[in-house]
C-alpha cells in the first residue's frame, strides 16, 4: 500500500455482511489503509461485493482449498478489469496508463517498496501502448500473474470485455473452481488473443518490481530485435517454431499448437515459447488478420528472407520458406525445434528439443517408395548461432549449387553433418501411400506427423480420406481440431482466416 504513485483504493463489505455491520467492516478496512498510505494520492471508492459483476452469477460452490480458497477472492479476482475501467471513467487527471496491484502484494511483504515514485517514467515511454503488460508466472494453466498488470486506458474496454467473454467460456465449458481465477482466465484469454499480452517480466507483482527501474540500458542486439518482433522482453530457455506463411496455414498452425499442448511434457512447457513466424512484407492488414487469428503461439512478425535474384523457385510458396533462417539468429533460445504448419504432434517431442547433440538435426525426406540422403525441413532441430546464421545467409545470396528452395540450400551447407532423427519426428505422409505396411509398422511410435502430400485443411482432402492408409493420420488431424474446437470454446468463424 505504499507504492508511490495516484491510487484509487475500492473497499467494502463482503458477499454476506449487510447493514451496520457492513458500514463498520467496510470503515475499518478504509481507514486502516488509509493510515498505511499517509500522504500518498489516494482516491476511495466504497464498493460491496454485493454490487460485484459476477456477485449474481458466481457458483458459491467453485473454490478450491488452495487456488481459490473463498467465493470472497473469486469475487474480486473477477472484477479487477471492471474495477480499472470505473477508475478510467471517472478519472480527471488525464492518465494514460491504468494499473491493478492487489493490496496484499507478495514482493512487499516482508519490506517496503522502494521510495521514489512509480513508475519511473522513462521506462513506462519504452512499453507498447496497444497491449496488456503483465509478468508471468511459469505455471502451464495459469502462466498470467494476476497480482499486478498494467494497460493504457485506450485498451480498457477491450480487455474488459474480452475477459467476460473468456469468463463466459470457462463457465461454459469446465464451470468449476476455474472460472473465479483470474490468472486462468487471462492465461486463456491470452491463448485466444496473444496479441494483447506484452510480458516484461517474471514473477508475481514483477511488473511493480520491474517498473520501479529504468528501463535496461544494454539489450543484446539480437534480444533487442526479437523483443520488437515479439511483443515481449522476456524470452524462455527453448523455443518450437512455426512459419506461419499464408493466412491459410492459421487453422493447421492452430492445431499444431493444440497438439503439442496436449504432448509435450507439462514441465518442459514452462521453459518453452511457442513462436509463430510471421511475414512483415504481407502488409499491416494481413499480419494483423493473421496474428489476432492465431491460439497459443507468440506472433512474431519478422521481414521477409528472400530467395538469390534470378534463382527460379519450383513453387510459389518456397519463396519464403528461406525467412526460416531468421530462427538461427534468434540466440536468447539455447534451442529451437521447428515444426511446418502442416504437421501434427501425437507422442511427446520433447527429445528433438532436449535430446540432440549437434547443431543441426532433421530426418530424411520421402521420395519414391523411400527414405532419402538428404533431409526434409518440416522438422529440424537447430541451435541458434549469429555466426552460423551469418553463414548461411551468405551462402543464400552466393551459392549456385541448390536448385529452387531453403531445403536444398540447406542440404547443400549441412550435407553429412547434419544428426538424423528418426522417421517417427517426422513421419511424411507420402509413406502412408506408397508403403503402407511401412507406415503401419512405424504407426506405434510416431511422434510428428507431416502432411506433406494431401493437406488435410484443404477442400480437396475429403476425397483422399478414402484412401486406407491415409485416412488415419486425416482423421488424427480433424480429431485434434475439433477437440481445439471443443475445449477452446471457439466459433467456427475464428478457425480460420480468408
Amino acid at each position: 500500500m505504499r507504492v508511490d504513485a495516484p491510487y484509487v483504493f475500492y473497499y467494502g463489505a463482503g458477499p454476506n455482511t449487510v447493514g451496520a455491520q457492513a458500514d463498520a467492516a467496510a470503515e475499518g478496512v478504509r481507514s486502516a489503509v488509509a493510515a498505511s498510505r499517509g500522504s500518498r494520492r489516494t482516491r476511495f471508492v466504497r464498493r460491496d461485493m454485493s454490487a460485484f459483476r459476477s456477485f449474481g452469477t458466481y457458483d458459491a460452490g467453485w473454490t478450491h482449498r488452495l487456488h481459490v480458497p473463498t467465493m470472497a477472492l473469486a469475487l474480486v479476482w473477477l472484477e479487477k478489469v471492471a474495477l480499472l475501467a470505473d477508475a478510467a471513467a471517472h478519472d480527471d487527471s488525464g492518465a494514460d496508463w491504468f494499473a491493478w496491484v492487489d493490496a496484499g502484494i507478495a514482493a512487499y511483504r516482508t519490506g517496503p517498496p522502494p521510495a521514489g515514485a512509480w513508475p519511473d517514467a522513462t521506462h513506462l515511454a519504452t512499453l507498447p501502448t496497444d497491449k496488456l503488460i503483465y509478468s508471468g508466472t511459469g505455471e502451464q494453466d495459469h502462466d498470467f500473474a494476476g497480482t499486478a498488470f498494467l494497460m493504457p486506458r485506450s485498451l480498457i474496454s477491450r480487455i474488459d470485455a474480452a475477459f467476460e467473454v473468456q469468463r463466459g467460456i470457462c463457465a461454459a465449458r469446465v464451470a468449476d473452481w476455474r472460472c473465479g481465477s483470474d490468472q486462468i482466465i487471462f492465461t486463456e484469454m491470452r491463448s485466444r488473443l496473444p496479441s494483447l499480452f506484452y510480458k516484461i517480466a517474471d514473477g508475481y507483482g514483477a511488473v511493480v518490481q520491474e517498473l520501479y527501474n529504468k528501463p535496461p540500458a544494454a539489450v543484446a542486439a539480437d534480444a533487442a530485435y526479437w523483443g520488437a518482433a515479439c511483443g515481449t522482453r522476456v524470452f524462455k530457455p527453448l523455443a518450437v517454431a512455426t512459419l506461419v506463411s499464408t493466412p491459410a496455414y492459421v487453422d493447421s498452425a492452430n492445431v499444431l499448437w493444440f497438439s503439442l499442448r496436449k504432448t509435450l511434457h507439462p514441465e518442459l512447457q514452462r521453459t518453452v515459447d511457442f513462436v509463430a513466424l510471421l511475414i512483415g512484407d504481407h502488409g499491416d492488414a494481413e499480419v494483423a488478420r493473421t496474428r489476432d487469428a492465431l491460439i497459443g503461439w507468440q506472433p512474431c512478425v519478422v521481414p521477409l528472407i528472400p530467395p538469390p535474384e534470378k534463382r527460379a523457385i519450383r513453387e510459389q510458396r518456397f519463396r519464403e520458406q528461406f525467412t526460416k533462417l531468421a530462427l538461427w539468429n534468434a540466440t536468447m533460445y539455447k534451442r529451437i525445434l521447428y515444426l511446418d504448419a502442416d504437421t501434427l504432434v501425437v507422442r511427446d517431442p520433447a527429445p528433438a528439443l532436449t535430446g540432440m547433440t549437434a547443431p543441426f538435426a532433421a530426418a530424411r525426406d520421402w521420395e519414391s517408395g523411400a527414405q532419402r540422403a538428404h533431409f526434409n525441413m518440416g522438422v529440424a532441430s537447430l541451435l541458434p548461432n549469429a555466426t552460423e546464421f551469418a553463414r548461411l545467409d551468405a551462402a543464400r545470396r552466393t551459392r549456385r549449387d541448390y536448385r529452387m528452395d531453403m531445403a536444398e540450400l540447406l542440404n547443400a551447407e549441412y550435407n553429412g553433418t547434419f544428426q538424423e532423427l528418426p522417421f517417427e519426428y517426422n513421419a511424411n505422409l507420402a509413406a502412408a501411400a506408397q508403403k503402407p505396411a511401412f507406415w503401419a509398422a512405424a504407426n506405434a511410435s510416431m511422434r510428428i506427423i507431416h502432411f506433406t502430400w494431401i493437406k488435410p485443411f484443404d477442400a480437396d482432402a475429403a476425397r483422399h480420406r478414402d484412401f486406407p492408409a491415409c485416412k488415419g493420420a486425416l482423421d488424427q488431424w480433424h480429431t485434434a481440431r475439433a477437440q481445439m474446437m471443443d475445449q477452446m470454446a471457439l466459433p467456427e468463424a475464428a478457425a480460420t482466416v480468408g
